[in-house]
C-alpha cells in the first residue's frame, strides 16, 4: 500500500478542509476588498495542509518528494497572499501596486521553481530518505542555502503582517479590536509553533495542524466580525470621504476617532487619538465653549439641531450639531459634525450690501429704474420717475405699465414679448432689449423714452420678471427732427446741384472735343518728354540708391547666415550676438546714410565739410571686408602722406564713389577667376584691393587698385557713360562708374580716370587739398 493510516494526519486533513471552505466563501465574495488575497491564502493553507497529510501518511519516497513539492508550491502562494491581505485590512490596498507583488514574490518564485529542479542542483533540500520516527515513517533531508533564505523571508513577511494587523488595531475604533486580534492570532500561532519546533514526535512538524486554528480564527473574524462585509469597508470610506469636518468623542471628553477632513482641519495624524476636547479644539474657544458644556444657550438645541458659531479668532463661521453615540440607554459618546459656513456668511453679507447698493443706485440715479412681474406690473420704481413724468411710487406700484403707454408704444411691448417668449419656448435665452416709446405724463401729454430692459429669471432659468430704466429722450427726438429736416433741405439742394452739374458737362462736351484735336500732339510729346524725364530721373536715383544697398544687404545676409551656423554648432553666445548686431547695425547705418546723401545730393543746396581722405577709407574697408573675405578678396589702405589728408567736400558721396569702384574691383577679380587661366588657382592667394593715398603739393591722389581680369580697350571709352555694363542682365545697372565720376568731379571738383593692363586695373582719383 503506498498510504497508511496515523492519527497524526487528521489535523492537518481539518486544516485543509476549513481552509479550503473559507477559500470558496472568499471567492464569492471576491468583488469586496480583502476578499481575493483572503482566497489566496485560504487556497494555500488548505493545500498545503493537504500535502503535508499525504506526504505523513506515505510510504514511497517518491510520493513523500511529490508532496513535498506540491506543499512547496502552496507555501508560496501563502507568502504574499499574507501581506496583501494586511494590507488590504488595515486600508492600505493602493498599495499592492502589480510591480510591488511581483517584486514581493521574487523569492517565493524561485523556491517554487528550485524545489521542482531540486534533483538537478539540490539547492532546496539533499540528502532525501525513509526516516523511521516513533510510529511514523517521514521524510528525511538536509535543508539546502536557499531553503534557508526562503524561510527567513517567509518569517519577515509574517512579521510584516503582524505589525501591519497590529497598527490597524491601534488606529481603529475599538469594535474593530477583535477582528485584527484574530487576524493577528491567525498568523503569529503557526509561526510561533514552527520557529519553537513544537512537536510530539521528532521529525514531525505541527505547523499544517495549527493552519487549522488559523482558520477557526479567520471563520471567527469572517462571519463574526464581518472581515468580508463590504457595510464596514463602505461606511469608513464613506466616513473619511465626508468634505465636512467630523469628530467622534467619548463619554469622558476625548477624541475617539476623526475623519480626512477633521484631521486637515485641526492639524492631527492618522492615528491620533485620547486627546481632550479642550485641547483639540484650543485654537477655535467659542468651538470649545460649546462642546465642553459652557455654551448653555445652545446647549438645548444640540443634540439634534446646530447652532450658528462665528469664530472670532480664525474668522470662520460654523455650524456645529452634536449627536449623542447611545447604546440601551447609556451614553457611549458623541458625535461632532463640522460645517463651514463662512462662505455662506460672506455670500449673505455681500448679497446684502449688493442690495444696499443696488437701491443707493437706483434712487440716486438720474434714469428711473424699474421692475415689474410677468405680468407686466410695477412692482418697483425709483424716485427720478416722479421728476421726470410726475407720479409718485404709490401712484405707479401695482399699475400695468400698458397704462402708462399710448397704443402704439402698448402694441410694440407686446410685440417684442411675444417674440422673446418664443424665442424662450425654442431654448433660446434671451438677454437685453432697447426700445423708444412714448409714456405718459401725469400733467397730461406724452414723453419720448428709451427703455432698456433684462429679463429676471428663478433658479430653473424661467423668467418671472424685468428690471430695467427708463430715460427721458424728448429733447434727442427734437434735435433728430431737426436733423431730418436739415438733411431734407440738403438733400433738395443736392438735387439742384447735379442739375446744374448735368447742364455744365453737357456745355463742357462740345467744347472739350473742340480743344482736344488741337491739343492732342502736344499732349502727346508733352506727356513722352515727363514720362522719359520722369523715368530717367527715378531710374537715376532707384539705380544708384539699389547698387549701393546691394553690398549691404548682402553682408547682411553672411551675417544671419553666420548667426545661424553658429546657432547649429552651439557656439551662439553673448559675444559672437554683439559682434553680429554690431556688423548689421553698421550695414543698416551705411544704408541711411545712403539713402541721405543721395538725397543730399539731388538738391539743390548741400553743405561742405572737412574730413580725412583715410579715415573714409577704412570706413569704406570695414563695410565690406566681412564680405570680400568670404570671396577670399583682401582689402588693404596704404597711407603714404606724413600726415593725415583732409579735403572738403561731401563725406557721404565720396564714400559711396569709392564704394563703387571697390565693387567693380570685387567684380572684376571674380570674373578673372573664371578664365580658364585661372583654373585650378586657389582663390585668395593674389586677389588683393589696395587703397592708397597720397599727398603732392596740394593734390590728394587716391588710388583703387584690383587684381582682376582688367578693361579691354574696346570698351575703355564706354565705362563712365551711364547705363553701360558689361555684366549681364540683373547683375549691374550700368550707373556705379557714371555716378563715381559725377561725384567726384562735379560734387568734389576733382577728377576720376584709369589705367587697366593684364594684371589689373587702376582708378585714380586727384582731388584738391584745399
Amino acid at each position: 500500500m503506498p498510504f497508511y493510516f496515523t492519527p497524526y494526519i487528521i489535523l492537518p486533513l481539518f486544516s485543509a478542509v476549513v481552509n479550503a471552505c473559507l477559500a470558496a466563501f472568499a471567492r464569492r465574495r471576491r468583488h469586496v476588498p480583502a476578499a481575493l488575497p483572503l482566497f489566496w491564502l485560504m487556497v494555500g493553507m488548505s493545500g498545503w495542509s493537504l500535502a503535508y497529510a499525504l506526504n505523513t501518511a506515505a510510504t514511497s519516497l517518491t510520493i513523500k518528494i511529490l508532496c513535498f513539492k506540491l506543499g512547496t508550491t502552496f507555501v508560496c502562494i501563502i507568502i504574499p497572499s499574507v501581506l496583501a491581505l494586511a494590507m488590504e485590512s488595515v486600508g492600505r490596498g493602493e498599495w499592492l501596486t502589480r510591480r510591488r507583488l511581483a517584486l514581493a514574490s521574487l523569492i517565493p518564485f524561485g523556491m517554487l521553481l528550485l524545489s521542482w529542479t531540486n534533483g538537478l542542483h539540490t539547492l532546496v533540500r539533499y540528502d532525501l530518505h525513509l526516516l523511521r520516527s516513533g510510529p511514523l515513517l517521514l521524510l528525511g533531508f538536509k535543508n539546502g542555502p536557499y531553503f534557508l533564505v526562503h524561510l527567513l523571508y517567509t518569517y519577515l513577511v509574517n512579521c510584516l503582517a503582524i505589525v501591519l494587523f497590529a497598527g490597524g488595531f491601534r488606529c481603529s475604533p475599538r469594535s474593530e479590536w477583535p477582528r485584527f486580534a484574530l487576524m493577528i492570532a491567525a498568523t503569529i500561532i503557526p509561526v510561533l509553533v514552527d520557529l519553537l519546533q513544537i512537536a510530539p514526535v521528532k521529525g514531525f512538524s505541527m505547523t499544517t495542524s495549527t493552519l487549522f486554528i488559523s482558520g477557526i480564527c479567520y471563520s471567527a473574524a469572517i462571519f463574526r466580525h464581518r472581515l468580508l462585509d463590504l457595510v464596514p469597508v463602505a461606511r469608513d470610506t464613506l466616513f473619511e470621504m465626508m468634505s465636512e469636518p467630523v469628530l467622534v468623542l467619548d463619554r469622558e471628553g476625548r477624541l475617539a476617532t476623526a475623519n480626512l477632513a477633521a484631521r486637515e482641519l485641526f492639524l492631527l495624524p492618522k492615528d491620533s487619538i485620547g486627546i481632550p476636547v479642550s485641547t483639540l479644539l484650543a485654537p477655535y474657544p467659542q468651538l470649545k465653549d460649546l462642546l465642553t458644556g459652557a455654551a448653555d444657550a445652545c446647549q438645548g438645541c444640540m443634540p439634534c439641531k446646530g447652532c450658528m458659531l462665528d469664530e472670532g479668532v480664525s474668522n470662520r463661521s460654523w455650524h456645529v450639531i452634536r449627536t449623542r453615540i447611545e447604546s440601551g440607554g447609556n451614553l457611549h459618546g458623541w458625535i461632532i459634525a463640522l460645517r463651514d459656513i463662512t462662505t455662506l456668511r460672506q455670500a449673505q453679507e455681500e448679497l446684502r450690501y449688493s442690495e444696499l447698493r443696488f437701491r443707493t443706485l437706483a434712487e440716486n440715479s438720474a434714469d428711473s429704474i424699474w421692475q415689474i412681474d410677468r405680468d407686466f406690473h410695477f412692482t418697483y420704481i425709483s424716485n427720478a420717475d416722479q421728476a421726470m413724468r410726475g407720479f409718485t411710487r404709490k401712484e405707479v406700484v401695482g399699475r400695468s405699465v400698458f397704462d402708462m403707454l399710448n397704443a402704439e408704444g402698448a402694441e410694440m411691448v407686446r410685440r417684442l414679448n411675444r417674440e422673446r417668449l418664443e424665442q424662450e419656448s425654442r431654448g433660446i435665452r434671451t438677454g437685453s432689449l432697447r426700445c423708444e416709446i412714448q409714456m405718459r405724463r401725469k400733467s397730461g401729454g406724452f414723453i419720448w423714452t428709451e427703455i432698456n430692459s433684462n429679463p429676471l429669471r428663478d433658479a430653473g432659468g424661467a423668467i418671472v420678471g424685468y428690471i430695467g430704466a427708463i430715460r427721458d429722450i424728448s429733447e434727442r427726438k427734437l434735435v433728430e427732427e431737426k436733423l431730418v429736416a436739415e438733411k431734407q433741405k440738403l438733400e433738395d439742394a443736392l438735387d439742384r446741384l447735379q442739375a446744374t452739374q448735368t447742364k455744365l458737362k453737357e456745355l463742357n462736351l462740345t467744347l472739350t472735343q473742340q480743344v482736344e484735336e488741337e491739343t492732342e500732339k502736344r499732349l502727346a510729346h508733352e506727356r513722352l518728354l515727363a514720362r522719359n524725364a520722369r523715368l530717367a530721373a527715378m531710374g537715376e536715383m532707384i539705380g544708384a540708391i539699389a547698387h549701393q544697398w546691394r553690398q549691404p544687404l548682402a553682408t547682411l545676409g553672411v551675417t544671419i547666415q553666420s548667426i545661424r551656423m553658429a546657432w547649429e554648432r552651439q557656439r551662439l553666445d553673448g559675444a559672437f550676438m554683439e559682434r553680429a548686431e554690431a556688423d548689421a547695425q553698421r550695414q543698416l547705418q551705411y544704408m541711411s546714410d545712403t539713402i541721405e546723401g543721395f538725397r543730399n545730393f539731388f538738391r539743390p543746396t548741400k553743405e561742405i565739410e572737412r574730413f580725412i581722405v583715410s579715415g573714409k577709407l577704412h570706413e569704406v574697408v570695414r563695410l565690406v571686408e566681412a564680405q570680400f573675405a568670404n570671396s577670399g578678396i583682401r582689402l588693404r589702405v596704404d597711407d603714404d602722406s606724413a600726415e593725415q589728408v583732409e579735403v572738403s567736400g561731401y563725406s557721404n558721396e565720396f564714400k559711396q564713389a569709392v564704394l563703387n569702384l571697390v565693387s567693380n574691383a570685387r567684380d572684376a577679380i571674380l570674373k578673372r577667376r573664371l578664365m580658364p587661366s585661372r583654373a585650378g588657382m586657389i582663390a585668395g592667394t593674389d586677389d588683393t584691393i589696395n587703397l592708397s593715398v597720397s599727398n603732392d603739393g596740394g593734390k590728394i591722389a587716391i588710388e583703387v587698385r584690383d587684381t582682376g581680369s582688367g578693361i579691354s580697350p574696346e570698351i575703355a571709352d564706354k565705362v563712365f557713360e551711364p547705363y553701360f555694363t558689361t555684366k549681364s542682365d540683373g547683375e549691374g545697372t550700368g550707373i556705379g562708374l557714371y555716378m563715381s565720376r559725377l561725384i567726384i568731379e562735379e560734387s568734389m571738383g576733382g577728377s576720376l580716370n584709369f589705367r587697366s593692363g593684364p594684371d589689373g586695373t587702376v582708378f585714380m582719383i586727384e582731388l584738391n587739398a584745399e
